[in-house]
C-alpha cells in the first residue's frame, strides 16, 4: 500500500516522515489558504488563467472576423464609428485562493504598424471591460455592473503579441472594481469587452485585432474539500 504524508494543521509540519512510494498521497489540512507554493525564499501562490471563448452578437454590427495573418482570421475592431463589443464569461475554479485579487487582460495585435502617436509613432489603444459577478449555489444575485479600462501603446513591430491588463477586484474596491470579499469557487464573471474608437485616449490609426481575453488569479494548486459551500469545512 502506498504511503501517505500527512501535514499537521497547526504546525504545518509532517506528522510522520516515511519513505513515500510512487503513487503515495500528501494530505493537507482542509482549511482555506493551505497550498502548494513556489519560491523557497519567499513562498507565494502561483498564478493561473481563466479562459473563455469570445462571443459576438451577430446583430450588433460589431467587430469583423477577418484575415489577420495568412489564412488565419481574428476579430478586428473598427477604426471609426461607435463601440465594438464582444462577450466572455469566467468560472472561478476550486483552486482559487480566497481573499486574493483577480486581474483581467486582453491579448491583441495589429497587422499594420500603427502611426497614430506623436511624430507618427505608434498610438494608444483603450480596452474597456464591463463586468458583473455573483457567487454560486443560490448565494448571491449578480452585483451592479462595473466598468474598468486599460490603455496601452501599440508596438512598432508588425503582428506583435500585446497583453494589456488591469486589476478587476480589490478588498476595498473602487467604483470600477468587483469586491474581492465576494469571490469564491464556483463564482461567475460575465464580461462585455469593447473598444470605443471615438475615445480621446484611443489614438490608434490602424484597427486592432482582439485575440483573447482572460483572467489572472492566484491558485492554491489544490481544490476544495467540498464541491459546494462550505468549501473548506
Amino acid at each position: 500500500m502506498a504511503d501517505t504524508l500527512q501535514i499537521d494543521a497547526n504546525t504545518g509540519l509532517p506528522t510522520a516522515v516515511t519513505e513515500p512510494e510512487l503513487g503515495g498521497s500528501v494530505v493537507l489540512p482542509k482549511a482555506s489558504g493551505n497550498a502548494v507554493k513556489v519560491d523557497l525564499n519567499t513562498p507565494t501562490y502561483t498564478w493561473r488563467d481563466l479562459r473563455s471563448p469570445i462571443g459576438v452578437d451577430a446583430n450588433s454590427g460589431g467587430p469583423s472576423f477577418t484575415t489577420f495573418k495568412g489564412g488565419i482570421k481574428q476579430w478586428q475592431f473598427q477604426q471609426t464609428g461607435g463601440a465594438d463589443e464582444v462577450f466572455t464569461e469566467y468560472h472561478l475554479d476550486h483552486d482559487y485562493v480566497e481573499g486574493t485579487d483577480v486581474f483581467i487582460h486582453c491579448h491583441w495585435a495589429q497587422d499594420t504598424v500603427d502611426t497614430g502617436g506623436t511624430a507618427s509613432a505608434p498610438g494608444d489603444v483603450k480596452w474597456y471591460f464591463e463586468v458583473t459577478y455573483a457567487k454560486g449555489h443560490q448565494q448571491q444575485a449578480f452585483v451592479a455592473n462595473v466598468t474598468t479600462s486599460v490603455v496601452q501603446t501599440a508596438s512598432g513591430t508588425q503582428y506583435m503579441h500585446n497583453i494589456a491588463e488591469v486589476q478587476l477586484s480589490a478588498a476595498s474596491p473602487t467604483a470600477a472594481q468587483i469586491d474581492t470579499d465576494d469571490l469564491e469557487p464556483d463564482g461567475l464573471f460575465l464580461c462585455r469587452v469593447y473598444r470605443d474608437a471615438a475615445d480621446a485616449a484611443d489614438t490608434l490609426d490602424q484597427p486592432p485585432f482582439l485575440l483573447f481575453v482572460d483572467l489572472h488569479y492566484q491558485s492554491s494548486n489544490i481544490g476544495t474539500k467540498n464541491k459546494a459551500p462550505g468549501f473548506y469545512t
